[in-house]
């Protein structure tokens, strides 16, 4: 293709993006509720390897209908070090963490964050984070429902 059909196709492509972007974040505003808020929330923790047992245990009793996990590695404010230990040559230790994602409704979510802290909390350095996020859309591929019921 020369350069200048390039440009041309490249234009039009993203003339052709733009209104599906604005129809998707349209769609997106219509199906929030009345506040403005999404109303499915995902929740992320990242926690010790050890404690997946205490953290499935919490967030079935706090009532979520499920949730993700994946064995992840990384490093937080000690780069992966106990306090005393020096860097070596300046890397941080990738450590072993338990990555847990739970998919609620927006009047559970404090509940469900507040049921992992609890089951991991220690009070020492790598308990772990944990992070809420709004879902613009949650779509159960099996029925087709979409947001809350979704979930």
């Amino acid at each position: 293709m020369r350069p200048y059909r390039a440009r041309a196709a490249a234009a039009t492509l993203e003339e052709t993006a733009e209104p599906v972007r604005q129809r998707l974040a349209q769609a997106a505003r219509a199906r929030l509720p009345e506040g403005g808020t999404s109303a499915v929330k995902l929740i992320t923790a990242i926690v010790r390897a050890g404690e997946l047992d205490v953290v499935t245990r919490a967030v079935i009793d706090a009532g979520a209908g499920g949730m993700t996990v994946a064995e992840v590695r990384g490093f937080g404010q000690q780069f992966g070090h106990a306090p005393g230990a020096h860097l070596a040559a300046g890397r941080a230790l990738l450590l072993p963490k338990l990555r847990v994602d739970v998919l609620v409704r927006d009047q559970r979510a404090e509940t469900v964050v507040e049921a992992i802290a609890k089951s991991v909390r220690a009070g020492v350095i790598g308990d772990g984070k944990i992070w809420v996020s709004p879902v613009d859309d949650a779509l159960r591929i099996r029925t087709g429902e979409r947001d809350g019921r979704a979930v």
